[in-house]
């Protein structure tokens, strides 16, 4: 996605924009084959290292397709 794409706040969006991110919100919330894995922490609040460490897992896991 291009930077500009992305938006860390709903705060601007219309009110249809607002009901179709909920949509999606919901499918992945009720949906029997997508579960949780984690959340998103914000930049500020991640360790740099911590992060790298969870960049190698999820790559690993992809490459070996362990997701779990």
């Amino acid at each position: 996605l291009a930077p500009s794409c992305l938006i860390s706040s709903t705060a601007h969006l219309s009110e249809a924009q607002r009901r179709e991110a909920q949509r999606w919100v919901e499918l992945y919330e009720w949906h029997d084959k997508y579960t949780l894995v984690g959340r998103l922490r914000s930049e500020e609040a991640a360790d740099p290292e911590e992060q790298e460490m969870a960049l190698f897992h999820a790559l690993e896991a992809e490459g070996s397709g362990n997701y779990k």
